[in-house]
């Protein structure tokens, strides 16, 4: 059963609405189901998969949300699925499985508790700490028994395969279990999740009501925002996910991608996830509409969430980085606290100052620094054009970089083709 989030009446709901963070509420009893666990402040449960080293940009609705509900009260309940991990992988055995989900995990409590609020804390869980000490039998007749293999079948990301296997099967069940087992444990009589585990929660709050668990069956799912394609994926031929972790995808990265999002996105996505309340955006988003060109939703989508996942520094170094390479500005405008932070973002080479006191060929340099492959294509890249010092085009292959290159009293900026900026740094 679904409604849509507008048939509560909660200011949290209505929050949530505007921002359009949830777009589906699913309570298995009445439209108002919704509003009594807002106003009880009921506990949430959120559920992560831990296959993938990292969260990724699919997981900012949820995350986003979970943070309005915490500021409503709410203590969410993270569960990360390390049981589940260990059973997507059927081929391999859990021996050489078990310490990879374990670092998967660990990273994911670290990243989430940077990302939520610290009041209330949250509470993460394991679905080990249910599902290990569990019995094949006894889960079959504690649980399996309350979804049909029809019902589980049906789906849509079940009945979408040509193919099922009972494995692929079961994962459903189980992920539905996940939800019921943790709210019941926890009191709580709410969950969440991702647009793309919207299955699971049905099929929790089915078996909820099943099982006459929770609060008398009463348990309540919303379902997060999908992001479109673009803002949860890169754009280039592999399509790769946007992390969360900045091992995975570096801040830098992770800030330029928001800030090319699409005019079509950008408005909804900075609703989602501006931290400004509705009147000050609808200032902002009608000042973006006079003038698309200026980009000014797209900067800041990209400052609201590079400063929430990462921290306001890493937006001060790369918004310093942007500025060399696109604005035009050189190394000497930038501040004391904001070149340090370049050296973080762009690759840095650390030259003895004695060396550049003597002089160095720029070819011996582009190869030290690895910004050549060797010294031969070093010489090429200079006498093609593709090579610059401190904005200013190099091409004599001759050319030797002194003291006097500097731009500030320790660093100079290569440019290599279009894009590749390095640092050089004296010490």
């Amino acid at each position: 059963m679904s409604t849509s989030a507008t048939s509560a009446a909660s200011p949290l709901a209505r929050e949530l609405e505007q921002r359009g963070l949830v777009t589906v509420a699913t309570p298995t009893t009445g439209g108002d189901a919704l509003d009594r666990a807002f106003a009880a402040r009921s506990p949430v449960i959120a559920c992560l998969d831990v296959a993938a080293p990292s969260l990724d940009a699919r997981h900012l609705p949820t995350l986003a949300a979970l943070v309005r509900m915490q500021r409503a009260g709410h203590a969410p309940v993270i569960v990360l699925r390390s049981a589940l991990a260990l059973t997507g992988e059927p081929t391999t055995p859990c021996a050489e499985l078990e310490p990879r989900v374990a670092a998967h995990a660990e990273a994911m409590r670290a990243q989430l508790a940077r990302v939520l609020d610290r009041d209330p804390a949250p509470i993460f869980v394991d679905d080990r700490d249910w599902l290990g000490g569990l019995s094949y039998l006894q889960f079959l007749r504690d649980a399996g028994k309350y979804l049909s293999v029809n019902y589980l079948a049906e789906r849509p990301s079940i009945a979408s395969r040509e193919e099922l296997t009972y494995n692929e099967l079961a994962q459903l069940l189980l992920a539905a279990f996940d939800i019921v087992e943790a709210a019941r444990r926890h009191r709580a009589t709410l969950c969440i999740g991702p647009a793309f585990d919207h299955d699971a929660i049905t099929a929790a709050l089915d078996m909820a009501a099943r099982m006459a668990t929770a609060d008398d069956g009463r348990l309540v799912g919303l379902v997060a925002t999908s992001l479109p394609v673009d803002a949860a994926r890169t754009r280039d031929a592999a399509g790769q996910p946007v992390w969360l972790d900045a091992a995975q995808t570096t801040p830098y990265q992770f800030y330029q991608h928001w800030l090319n999002a699409s005019d079509d996105d950008a408005a909804p996505l900075v609703r989602m996830f501006s931290p400004h309340p509705t009147p000050e955006l609808d200032a902002l988003l009608a000042d973006h509409d006079r003038d698309r060109a200026r980009r000014a939703a797209q900067r800041h989508l990209a400052q609201a969430l590079t400063t929430w996942i990462h921290d306001e520094r890493a937006v001060l170094g790369i918004e310093a980085a942007n500025r060399i390479m696109f604005g035009g500005a050189a190394l000497s405008d930038l501040s004391v606290e904001e070149l340090e932070l370049l050296t973080k973002l762009l690759p840095t080479y650390e030259l003895p100052r004695d060396d550049l006191a003597a002089g160095i060929a720029l070819g011996d340099l582009l190869a030290r620094a690895a910004i050549a492959a060797s010294k031969g294509a070093a010489r090429r890249l200079i006498t093609q054009g593709g090579v610059y010092i401190n904005g200013a085009q190099v091409k004599d292959p001759e050319r030797r970089v002194s003291i006097a290159d500097l731009a500030t009293a320790t660093m100079l900026v290569v440019r290599s083709g279009k894009k590749t900026y390095h640092l050089i740094r004296v010490t």
